[in-house]
């Protein structure tokens, strides 16, 4: 399995666009696994019938105010690629044989760490310099313990891991392919069950804290001997 895909979803329309999308574009969807993370009843009994060309896996969690690690580390421990991407079911791959094209970036970096740093259409409008779908490799992922840093419940976990990445100077770029995030506007993100506690997290200065901190340590060269720190040395040591 080259490429695991992990979302977590309450969205059911939009969900079948990102399917779709996945399965319109990719060449070799046999080498590809979509894992999911519902926490309703309804909603997992809609996904559970769909079928793609690719794997597609549900799976029903408890209800969680932690996306990063209740929904999306969860799905990570259970993937099997050799390459692990977050996305969202209000986003779908633009790009055709966008698999193909991903795997001979990685041949070429010739490294075994490494974040795929794709472009995605929020860019266009908000100004962001990071990937809101990150990927990472197999190995990356072994050496961290997680996917996204738990202690940022939501957003901005994707600027946590690619500041990371950067500092360890191991970003492909992988701009080739396009994503489309069609997402909420400003005006309308307080509909969404995740601003509440994006806002809280704010407030406590959590999120951007915890990542200055974290990248500021790295570029030092100090690690305390947490676990969750101590696996991040892995992943430089292992450059």
């Amino acid at each position: 399995m080259d490429f695991s895909i992990i979302l977590a979803t309450q969205n059911f329309m939009g969900l079948k666009k990102t399917l779709n999308a996945f399965e319109r574009n990719t060449a070799f969807p046999h080498r590809l696994e979509v894992l999911l993370a519902v926490d309703t009843d309804e909603m997992a009994k809609k996904v559970e019938s769909l079928q793609y060309s690719f794997s597609l896996k549900v799976y029903q969690v408890k209800p969680s105010d932690n996306m990063s690690d209740d929904y999306i580390n969860f799905l990570a421990a259970k993937t099997r690629g050799k390459n692990i991407g977050v996305f969202n079911d209000d986003a779908w791959v633009m790009t055709e044989d966008w698999d193909i094209i991903v795997r001979k970036k990685i041949a070429d970096s010739g490294w075994s760490v490494y974040l795929i740093d794709f472009f995605d259409t929020t860019r266009n409008h908000d100004g962001y310099a990071w990937p809101c779908f990150p990927m990472i490799s197999r190995k990356a992922y072994n050496a961290m313990g997680f996917f996204f840093y738990p202690q940022i419940r939501m957003w901005p976990a994707d600027q946590y891991i690619h500041g990371l990445f950067k500092v360890a100077e191991r970003v492909i770029n992988c701009h080739e392919v396009r994503i489309k995030h069609d997402y909420l506007p400003v005006s309308d993100r307080s509909k969404s069950r995740w601003w509440p506690v994006f806002q809280e997290d704010k407030k406590n200065n959590k999120d951007m804290t915890i990542t200055r901190e974290y990248i500021s340590l790295l570029k030092a060269g100090q690690y305390d001997t947490g676990p969750r720190r101590s696996r991040i040395r892995k992943v430089l040591d292992a450059l």
